[in-house]
């Protein structure tokens, strides 16, 4: 997700440059805007001094501040050139929530969670006491994306609980529909292979399967899958039992563990 701009072009500019160096620039202040990271922190770089450096908002003079912020980035002793920049990939994927009972005006939530940095996410309000989030994310790996969007939301909600991540749960039409196939050349792969083929995790008029088994099934027969597909079902899957995992008691948990595994 893009971060928020600082309200001084110069300084802004400043920022991306020592971003480009792989410095974390966090918003959060008043004066101070925030501050940058450097991505080393070691003692052996100006013991630390400037390895964590305030960004201010309306400085005296912005163009001296911007020419400080460029010189931190440039003279760290460790930083090398050309500088290594990950590679942000779009990744897609829900995030559901169960509003807090004291706060559920919709107007309200969507100008906070676009405040909060979710303006890269259509925010549905039609389910009494629910929001649902849909992001389209630029980040480093799936598992960033996701943490990102979900320290957001928590920023802007608070007191919401989040009922499910996505995409994880998926019936057999909805994973045809992602792999491009029919549901019907699905369903014969499922009967022909009864053996191999991943179980639902509910079975009924309406079975639903856990998509990164069905992905996983698919890349063992050396199907070509779509890399940010495969590895926000997993992020997703994992945000999901992190969830359920916290609603078990530690002495449970422990005692199910070696029985369900």
């Amino acid at each position: 997700m893009k971060r928020p701009n600082h309200p001084k072009k110069e300084i802004e500019e400043a920022l991306r440059h020592a971003e480009l160096y792989g410095w974390r620039v966090e918003v959060g202040g008043s004066h101070a805007w925030g501050r940058m990271y450097c991505p080393y922190n070691s003692a052996d770089c100006r013991c630390g001094e400037f390895c964590i450096t305030s960004i201010w908002s309306t400085p005296k003079n912005p163009s001296n501040h911007a020419r400080a912020v460029k010189r931190v980035a440039d003279k760290c002793a460790l930083v090398k050139w050309p500088p290594q920049r990950s590679k942000a990939v779009e990744y897609t994927f829900t995030l559901k929530y169960q509003l807090a009972a004291y706060d559920r005006d919709p107007a309200s939530i969507v100008e906070r969670l676009g405040a909060a940095g979710c303006d890269d996410a259509l925010v549905g309000t039609g389910v009494a006491g629910r929001v649902a989030l849909e992001f389209t994310r630029d980040a480093a790996s799936a598992e960033a994306a996701l943490r990102s969007a979900l320290e957001d939301v928590r920023r802007a909600l608070p007191g919401a609980r989040l009922t499910e991540a996505g995409p994880d749960y998926l019936g057999l039409s909805d994973v045809a529909d992602l792999l491009a196939m029919s549901r019907q050349n699905l369903r014969k792969l499922m009967l022909n292979h009864p053996d191999s083929f991943p179980p639902p995790v509910h079975e009924g008029s309406a079975s639903v399967w856990r998509l990164a088994d069905l992905l996983g099934w698919f890349a063992e027969r050396g199907t070509t899958l779509d890399s940010a597909l495969v590895q926000t079902a997993s992020a997703t899957r994992q945000v999901n039992l992190a969830k359920d995992a916290g609603q078990l008691s530690p002495e449970l948990l422990h005692g199910l563990k070696p029985l369900v595994s």
